[in-house]
Protein backbone atom coordinates (compact mmCIF):
# COMPACT_ATOMS: atom_id res chain seq x y z
CA UNK A 1 0.00 0.00 0.00
CA UNK A 2 1.49 3.44 -0.89
CA UNK A 3 2.03 6.22 1.53
CA UNK A 4 -0.62 9.10 0.70
CA UNK A 5 1.80 11.45 1.32
CA UNK A 6 3.80 10.50 -2.34
CA UNK A 7 0.24 10.50 -4.28
CA UNK A 8 0.23 13.83 -4.80
CA UNK A 9 3.08 16.18 -5.89
CA UNK A 10 2.37 19.85 -4.69
CA UNK A 11 3.10 22.92 -6.90
CA UNK A 12 1.89 26.35 -6.58
CA UNK A 13 -0.37 26.78 -9.46
CA UNK A 14 -0.28 28.58 -12.52
CA UNK A 15 -3.38 30.51 -13.57
CA UNK A 16 -4.49 29.80 -17.27
CA UNK A 17 -5.50 32.46 -19.76
CA UNK A 18 -9.23 31.46 -20.29
CA UNK A 19 -12.11 31.00 -17.64
CA UNK A 20 -12.23 27.85 -16.04
CA UNK A 21 -14.61 25.39 -14.37
CA UNK A 22 -13.17 26.62 -11.13
CA UNK A 23 -13.62 30.26 -11.83
CA UNK A 24 -17.32 29.16 -12.31
CA UNK A 25 -17.69 27.53 -9.36
CA UNK A 26 -16.00 30.42 -7.34
CA UNK A 27 -17.94 32.66 -8.93
CA UNK A 28 -21.07 31.59 -8.22
CA UNK A 29 -19.97 30.74 -4.36
CA UNK A 30 -19.21 34.51 -4.49
CA UNK A 31 -22.41 35.54 -5.22
CA UNK A 32 -24.41 33.06 -2.21
CA UNK A 33 -21.68 34.25 0.26
CA UNK A 34 -22.72 37.75 -0.48
CA UNK A 35 -26.21 37.39 -0.40
CA UNK A 36 -25.38 35.01 2.82
CA UNK A 37 -23.83 37.78 4.34
CA UNK A 38 -26.95 40.44 3.63
CA UNK A 39 -29.42 38.42 5.16
CA UNK A 40 -26.93 38.07 8.25
CA UNK A 41 -26.27 41.56 8.79
CA UNK A 42 -29.10 43.41 7.35
CA UNK A 43 -32.33 40.93 7.17
CA UNK A 44 -31.91 38.90 10.11
CA UNK A 45 -35.76 38.52 9.94
CA UNK A 46 -35.80 36.76 6.34
CA UNK A 47 -33.70 33.33 6.54
CA UNK A 48 -33.45 32.60 3.12
CA UNK A 49 -30.98 34.31 2.59
CA UNK A 50 -28.77 32.09 4.94
CA UNK A 51 -29.90 28.95 3.02
CA UNK A 52 -29.01 30.68 -0.45
CA UNK A 53 -25.35 31.02 1.45
CA UNK A 54 -25.53 27.62 2.90
CA UNK A 55 -25.14 26.23 -1.09
CA UNK A 56 -22.23 28.98 -2.11
CA UNK A 57 -20.90 28.81 1.51
CA UNK A 58 -17.79 28.32 3.10
CA UNK A 59 -17.80 24.09 2.52
CA UNK A 60 -17.11 24.64 -1.14
CA UNK A 61 -13.89 26.56 -0.25
CA UNK A 62 -12.82 23.99 2.46
CA UNK A 63 -13.42 21.66 -0.56
CA UNK A 64 -11.05 23.45 -3.22
CA UNK A 65 -8.26 23.79 0.10
CA UNK A 66 -8.12 19.73 -0.11
CA UNK A 67 -8.46 19.43 -4.24
CA UNK A 68 -5.99 22.19 -5.12
CA UNK A 69 -2.74 21.43 -5.60
CA UNK A 70 -0.83 23.95 -4.24
CA UNK A 71 0.15 24.20 -0.44
CA UNK A 72 1.09 28.08 -0.18
CA UNK A 73 -0.26 30.36 2.68
CA UNK A 74 -0.71 33.79 0.18
CA UNK A 75 0.10 37.04 2.36
CA UNK A 76 -3.79 38.63 1.63
CA UNK A 77 -5.01 35.90 3.65
CA UNK A 78 -3.04 36.54 6.67
CA UNK A 79 -3.33 40.32 6.75
CA UNK A 80 -7.23 39.61 5.53
CA UNK A 81 -7.36 37.27 8.68
CA UNK A 82 -5.93 39.59 11.21
CA UNK A 83 -8.39 42.54 9.28
CA UNK A 84 -11.18 40.43 10.06
CA UNK A 85 -10.09 39.54 13.88
CA UNK A 86 -9.00 42.98 14.49
CA UNK A 87 -12.35 44.75 13.29
CA UNK A 88 -14.48 41.83 15.40
CA UNK A 89 -12.47 42.74 18.42
CA UNK A 90 -13.12 45.90 18.38
CA UNK A 91 -16.84 45.98 17.27
CA UNK A 92 -17.82 43.04 19.35
CA UNK A 93 -14.94 42.71 22.04
CA UNK A 94 -14.43 39.13 20.88
CA UNK A 95 -12.17 37.55 17.76
CA UNK A 96 -14.09 33.92 18.62
CA UNK A 97 -15.51 32.12 16.42
CA UNK A 98 -12.41 32.60 14.32
CA UNK A 99 -13.33 33.78 10.86
CA UNK A 100 -12.85 31.13 7.94
CA UNK A 101 -10.05 32.70 6.51
CA UNK A 102 -8.26 31.23 9.81
CA UNK A 103 -9.99 28.14 9.05
CA UNK A 104 -8.78 27.92 5.70
CA UNK A 105 -5.13 28.47 6.72
CA UNK A 106 -5.42 26.09 9.24
CA UNK A 107 -7.11 23.52 6.75
CA UNK A 108 -4.37 24.15 4.11
CA UNK A 109 -1.28 23.65 6.59
CA UNK A 110 -3.10 20.24 7.67
CA UNK A 111 -4.64 18.60 5.22
CA UNK A 112 -1.35 16.35 4.16
CA UNK A 113 -0.89 15.46 7.40
CA UNK A 114 -4.34 14.96 8.04
CA UNK A 115 -4.46 12.35 5.10
CA UNK A 116 -1.49 10.55 5.84
CA UNK A 117 -2.61 9.78 9.31
CA UNK A 118 -6.84 9.21 8.48
CA UNK A 119 -5.27 6.33 5.36
CA UNK A 120 -3.37 4.37 7.32
CA UNK A 121 -6.78 2.32 7.76
CA UNK A 122 -10.00 1.88 6.86
CA UNK A 123 -11.01 2.10 10.33
CA UNK A 124 -8.84 4.86 11.30
CA UNK A 125 -11.02 6.83 8.38
CA UNK A 126 -14.05 6.25 9.15
CA UNK A 127 -13.86 6.98 12.69
CA UNK A 128 -11.93 10.18 11.80
CA UNK A 129 -14.45 11.10 9.68
CA UNK A 130 -17.39 10.55 12.64
CA UNK A 131 -15.35 12.35 15.45
CA UNK A 132 -14.85 15.17 12.81
CA UNK A 133 -18.79 15.22 11.96
CA UNK A 134 -19.59 14.94 15.58
CA UNK A 135 -17.27 17.94 16.59
CA UNK A 136 -18.24 20.21 14.59
CA UNK A 137 -20.12 22.41 17.08
CA UNK A 138 -17.67 22.63 20.04
CA UNK A 139 -15.11 23.30 17.47
CA UNK A 140 -17.54 25.90 15.40
CA UNK A 141 -17.28 28.05 18.83
CA UNK A 142 -13.24 28.32 18.23
CA UNK A 143 -12.93 28.71 14.46
CA UNK A 144 -15.63 28.93 11.80
CA UNK A 145 -17.20 25.59 10.72
CA UNK A 146 -14.38 23.80 13.18
CA UNK A 147 -13.90 19.96 11.94
CA UNK A 148 -16.35 20.29 9.10
CA UNK A 149 -13.63 21.97 7.06
CA UNK A 150 -11.55 19.04 7.72
CA UNK A 151 -14.00 17.18 6.59
CA UNK A 152 -14.80 18.95 3.38
CA UNK A 153 -11.41 18.98 2.66
CA UNK A 154 -10.59 15.52 3.07
CA UNK A 155 -13.69 14.66 0.49
CA UNK A 156 -11.78 17.66 -1.93
CA UNK A 157 -8.49 15.85 -1.26
CA UNK A 158 -9.70 12.41 -2.33
CA UNK A 159 -11.84 13.53 -5.18
CA UNK A 160 -8.60 15.35 -7.13
CA UNK A 161 -6.69 12.41 -6.01
CA UNK A 162 -9.88 9.05 -6.59
CA UNK A 163 -7.70 7.46 -9.07
CA UNK A 164 -4.62 6.88 -7.62
CA UNK A 165 -5.87 6.54 -3.87
CA UNK A 166 -8.21 3.83 -4.92
CA UNK A 167 -5.48 2.10 -6.78
CA UNK A 168 -2.90 2.15 -3.96
CA UNK A 169 -4.79 2.49 -0.42
CA UNK A 170 -7.96 0.40 0.79
CA UNK A 171 -10.08 3.12 -0.32
CA UNK A 172 -12.86 1.95 -3.01
CA UNK A 173 -15.73 3.73 -5.38
CA UNK A 174 -17.91 2.41 -2.22
CA UNK A 175 -15.61 4.03 0.38
CA UNK A 176 -16.08 7.11 -1.75
CA UNK A 177 -19.89 7.48 -2.30
CA UNK A 178 -20.28 6.70 0.98
CA UNK A 179 -18.03 9.50 1.97
CA UNK A 180 -19.39 11.91 -0.48
CA UNK A 181 -23.29 10.94 1.69
CA UNK A 182 -21.62 11.39 5.16
CA UNK A 183 -19.99 15.12 3.86
CA UNK A 184 -23.51 15.81 2.23
CA UNK A 185 -25.50 14.77 5.26
CA UNK A 186 -22.91 16.59 8.11
CA UNK A 187 -22.85 20.04 5.98
CA UNK A 188 -26.83 19.81 5.28
CA UNK A 189 -27.87 18.70 8.83
CA UNK A 190 -25.13 20.48 11.32
CA UNK A 191 -25.57 24.04 9.46
CA UNK A 192 -29.20 23.38 9.42
CA UNK A 193 -29.08 22.97 13.20
CA UNK A 194 -26.60 25.77 13.81
CA UNK A 195 -28.70 28.34 12.05
CA UNK A 196 -31.85 27.20 13.15
CA UNK A 197 -33.69 26.44 9.71
CA UNK A 198 -37.24 25.49 9.50
CA UNK A 199 -38.44 22.46 8.05
CA UNK A 200 -38.85 23.41 4.55
CA UNK A 201 -35.68 25.69 4.52
CA UNK A 202 -33.67 22.28 5.89
CA UNK A 203 -35.37 20.96 3.00
CA UNK A 204 -34.22 23.63 0.70
CA UNK A 205 -30.85 23.72 1.91
CA UNK A 206 -30.37 19.71 1.54
CA UNK A 207 -31.34 19.22 -1.84
CA UNK A 208 -29.02 22.20 -2.87
CA UNK A 209 -26.13 21.22 -1.02
CA UNK A 210 -26.85 17.27 -2.91
CA UNK A 211 -26.54 18.90 -6.20
CA UNK A 212 -23.75 20.95 -4.97
CA UNK A 213 -22.04 17.46 -3.35
CA UNK A 214 -22.50 15.86 -6.88
CA UNK A 215 -21.26 18.42 -9.02
CA UNK A 216 -17.87 18.84 -7.06
CA UNK A 217 -17.65 15.49 -6.84
CA UNK A 218 -17.19 15.31 -10.79
CA UNK A 219 -14.70 18.77 -10.90
CA UNK A 220 -12.39 18.82 -13.60
CA UNK A 221 -10.64 21.70 -14.10
CA UNK A 222 -10.40 22.48 -17.36
CA UNK A 223 -10.85 25.94 -19.68
CA UNK A 224 -14.18 26.49 -21.17
CA UNK A 225 -13.88 28.21 -24.93
CA UNK A 226 -17.30 29.08 -25.09
CA UNK A 227 -16.86 31.86 -22.87
CA UNK A 228 -15.90 34.80 -24.73
CA UNK A 229 -16.13 38.29 -24.32
CA UNK A 230 -13.33 40.50 -22.44
CA UNK A 231 -16.04 42.11 -19.75
CA UNK A 232 -17.41 38.19 -18.78
CA UNK A 233 -13.97 36.94 -18.52
CA UNK A 234 -12.57 39.45 -16.84
CA UNK A 235 -16.11 39.54 -14.14
CA UNK A 236 -15.80 35.63 -13.87
CA UNK A 237 -12.23 35.92 -13.63
CA UNK A 238 -11.86 37.94 -11.03
CA UNK A 239 -14.42 36.54 -9.15
CA UNK A 240 -12.82 32.98 -9.49
CA UNK A 241 -9.58 34.35 -8.52
CA UNK A 242 -9.95 37.15 -6.05
CA UNK A 243 -12.60 35.27 -4.46
CA UNK A 244 -11.37 35.45 -0.88
CA UNK A 245 -10.12 38.86 -1.33
CA UNK A 246 -13.98 39.77 -2.20
CA UNK A 247 -14.33 38.20 0.88
CA UNK A 248 -12.88 40.34 3.30
CA UNK A 249 -13.41 43.53 1.69
CA UNK A 250 -17.30 43.09 1.48
CA UNK A 251 -17.04 41.93 5.37
CA UNK A 252 -15.41 44.71 6.42
CA UNK A 253 -17.56 47.02 4.61
CA UNK A 254 -20.75 45.08 5.97
CA UNK A 255 -19.40 44.53 9.49
CA UNK A 256 -18.65 48.59 9.76
CA UNK A 257 -22.06 49.45 8.09
CA UNK A 258 -23.60 47.54 10.26
CA UNK A 259 -22.28 48.87 13.14
CA UNK A 260 -22.96 52.70 11.85
CA UNK A 261 -26.67 51.34 11.43
CA UNK A 262 -26.78 50.00 15.09
CA UNK A 263 -25.38 52.51 17.19
CA UNK A 264 -26.94 55.69 15.15
CA UNK A 265 -30.58 53.46 16.16
CA UNK A 266 -31.35 51.96 13.38
CA UNK A 267 -32.26 48.98 14.22
CA UNK A 268 -34.07 49.78 17.10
Amino acid sequence: MADVGTILFMTSKTLPTGVTTLDLIKTFAVICMILDHVGFYFFPEAPWFRVVGRLGGAPIWFFLVGYASSRDIPKTWMIGALALAVTDFALMGSVFSMNVLVTLIFLRLLIDPVMVFVMKSRYLFWLSAIILAFCFITTNMIVEYGTLAVLCGIFGYITKNRRKIERFTFFTKTDYKILSVVVLLSCSLLQSSAFGFSFAQSVAAFVALAGMTALLSQLKVETIPQITGTAKTAFLQFCGRQSLEIYVVHLLVFKIAFWGLFITGFYQ
